[in-house]
Formats: C-alpha cells, structure tokens, sequence
C-alpha cells in the first residue's frame, strides 16, 4: 500500500516579477520548479499531496493581471500536480474570480478557505492565518 504524505509550503508572495519581486529577487524559481517537479514524482509514488497555505501571490505590491500572467509557468506546474490551494490575505483577491467564466486553470480549480483533515482520532486544520 502507498503510504499519504503531505507538503505544505506557505508564503511565497510570488509577483510581477519587477523591482518589487522579493521572490524574483532572490532567484528564487528555480528551487520552487525543482520543488514542484519533487513532488510530482513522490505523487507517482505515494498518494502525496500539496496544500499550499496562503499567500502564493502578492497582490499588495502588483496588479493580479500582471501578477498571474508572469507566473503563469509555476501556476501551470502547480496544476498538474494534486495541489489544495488555501487562500490567505495577500491573495484573497483572487477568491471572486474561483468557479468562474475567468478562472478555468486547473490550479484555481480547488481553492478553499481551509482543509479539515482526521488521523487517528486528531482533526488536523490546514489555513493561513
């Protein structure tokens, strides 16, 4: 039997990739495409899953027009692998665009205020606060 294991990562605050980007300015991509590309392979492996818990994005320092279409490579990675995306306030802006016309990535396809999960008689929850 595979055994389940879940990542989390949180806070990354992903821009426009401008002089305001703290993740671009530390060249920071190309781990987090690694990471990604981890976690695919332990999804082939084991029932592995990703919730990222709030703040993929910085939408206080940029637009969510510009934002998303300079990330539009990890927002593609991202969703295609079994990732839970867990709104936090950086990026609250973009919860009234899920379900709709506007948002048909596969990564905004199970985005969630929180994720309640049971093991062994404990609740575990899964949010940014």
């Amino acid at each position: 039997m595979k055994k389940s294991i879940i990542y989390c990562i949180s806070d990354l605050h992903l821009g426009d990739k401008g002089s305001r980007d703290n993740f671009e300015e530390k060249q920071r991509t190309p781990s987090l495409l690694k990471f990604i590309d981890f976690i695919e392979q332990e999804q082939k492996n084991n029932s592995a899953k990703l919730f990222i818990l709030g703040d993929l994005f910085e939408f206080w320092q940029s637009s969510i027009g510009n934002v998303l279409s300079k990330r539009k490579d990890i927002i593609d990675r991202l969703g295609e692998v079994n990732t839970t995306y867990i709104i936090g306030n950086h990026d609250i802006d973009i919860l009234p665009l899920t379900g709709t016309e506007w948002f048909k990535i596969p990564l905004f396809q199970n985005i969630t205020n929180e994720v309640r999960l049971s093991y062994n008689n404990i609740e575990y929850v899964f949010n940014h606060i």
